[in-house]
Order: structure tokens, then C-alpha cells, then sequence
């Protein structure tokens, strides 16, 4: 809705106005067909996170087309 509004001046009132009202209309039908959706329980997991720190990789990734870097990585998570 916003970009149509932003598009007034180009399309003008009398095609922006219904649009608005038309689009305005199907989100208040959305919405209350919408059933209220609860917020997600909070949840504490355990959780194990590995660094590996490979020498040389910055000068490496550097050099390298950011595609080229993200396969090599890539093939070293992959063991390959």
C-alpha cells in the first residue's frame, strides 16, 4: 500500500483512492479470518558450536571471487 501511495502523484486520485479502499478491504478480511496465532513458548536448548580457525584463510578469501571462497569453505565443511 505504501508504494501505491507513493505512486499519487503519477496515477493520480482517482485511481490510487479505489485501489487503497479495495486493498485496505481484503486486509480487514484477513485479518479477521486470521485466528490469533499465540506467541512461541520460550525455549532453552543446549547447544554445542564449533570454531575452527584456519591459518591463512583471510589473506586466502581475499584474494579469491566470494563465490570461489564460499566452495572452497564449502568442500572443507563438507570433508571433500
Amino acid at each position: 500500500m505504501g508504494a501505491l501511495e507513493k505512486q499519487r502523484s503519477t496515477l493520480g486520485d482517482a485511481v490510487v483512492d479505489p485501489a487503497l479502499a479495495a486493498l485496505r478491504q481484503q486486509l480487514a478480511t484477513l485479518e479477521a479470518q486470521a485466528p490469533a496465532v499465540p506467541a512461541p513458548a520460550e525455549e532453552r536448548r543446549l547447544i554445542t558450536i564449533l570454531f575452527t580457525d584456519v591459518v591463512g584463510s583471510t589473506g586466502l578469501a581475499e584474494s579469491l571471487d566470494p563465490e570461489e571462497w564460499r566452495r572452497t569453505i564449502a568442500k572443507l565443511r563438507d570433508g571433500g
